[in-house]
């Protein structure tokens, strides 16, 4: 559930997120079996991570009534922020998640409230009289652009969306490194999103070539 500003809620089930719309009547469906959400935020082998990111032990806390070992994962470079997780003892998993910026800012914070462990929810109650909304995933294409990420980004997604406000569809890329994420669309006007520092963003854009 969103703290702050507009109130939202989310539910994952394995690749699927349904978002309670505020007007408590519709939920929006969004099917991605790419895109990896809390808690799964680190890749399948994280030790692949170690080429980019320093891993420090940090002390024991408590999350969500459990005890959680705390680990940092600091840059090596300047293409990527620190991240922080508080990893439950008992099981590994991660109870939250802090991205801090070269500045020491903090960029967001995931965190559990509450959890049980083990037990599977009954969504039914939850979904009971609401429109489920399915959002249309982009359509893969034949990129004609070259782009050259930052060291340790790869590209992980590409398709074409349609957007709102535009009249032409906008090709959508997706860099990763197993935990930033670095997008670019291209709409005859190369712009570099994401949360990932102005480095990355600066030099994946100025790199963008058409084939």
């Amino acid at each position: 559930e969103v703290m702050d500003g507009t109130s939202r809620q989310f539910m994952r089930i394995n690749n699927d997120v349904y978002c309670h719309l505020p007007d408590g009547k519709h939920v929006r469906l969004e099917r991605n079996a790419l895109r990896r959400f809390f808690p799964a935020l680190l890749p399948a082998q994280p030790a692949s991570l170690l080429d980019f990111y320093e891993a420090k032990l940090g002390g024991i806390e408590r999350v969500a009534g459990r005890t959680c070992q705390v680990v940092t994962l600091a840059p090596r470079d300047g293409y990527r922020y620190t991240y922080n997780f508080w990893l439950d003892t008992r099981t590994g998993l991660p109870l939250k998640a802090r991205i801090v910026n070269d500045s020491g800012s903090v960029i967001s914070i995931l965190v559990f409230s509450e959890i049980q462990i083990g037990k599977v929810p009954d969504i039914r109650n939850d979904m009971a009289g609401k429109i489920v909304q399915k959002t249309q995933p982009g359509k893969p294409v034949m990129n004609d652009w070259n782009v050259t990420p930052p060291p340790g980004y790869e590209q992980v997604q590409e398709a074409v969306r349609v957007l709102p406000g535009k009249r032409a569809p906008v090709t959508h890329l997706v860099f990763s490194d197993g935990l930033s994420v670095a997008r670019e669309v291209d709409g005859y006007i190369v712009t570099t999103l994401g949360e990932v520092p102005n480095m990355a963003l600066i030099e994946t854009g100025n790199s963008a070539t058409r084939k």
